[in-house]
């Protein structure tokens, strides 16, 4: 809302604020790829493990094969 407002009072219209914001969202990362993010792994120094959001998101793309 705050991009669609800020835009629409830049470019002068409701509709071209809209449209930027829309714009905006279709070509962001978390919009277009499924982001995983990593944590340190206590076990394991220096080594990374996903966290229980990255784990569970993909075992629902998993099991819903998406």
């Amino acid at each position: 809302m705050r991009i669609a407002h800020e835009a629409g009072s830049q470019v002068g219209g409701f509709y071209n604020g809209l449209a930027t914001s829309l714009a905006s969202m279709l070509v962001s990362p978390e919009f277009m790829f499924r982001v995983e993010v990593a944590e340190p792994d206590p076990q394991h120094p220096g080594q990374y493990r996903l966290t229980a959001y990255a784990k569970a998101s993909r075992l629902s793309a998993l099991l819903w094969a998406s």
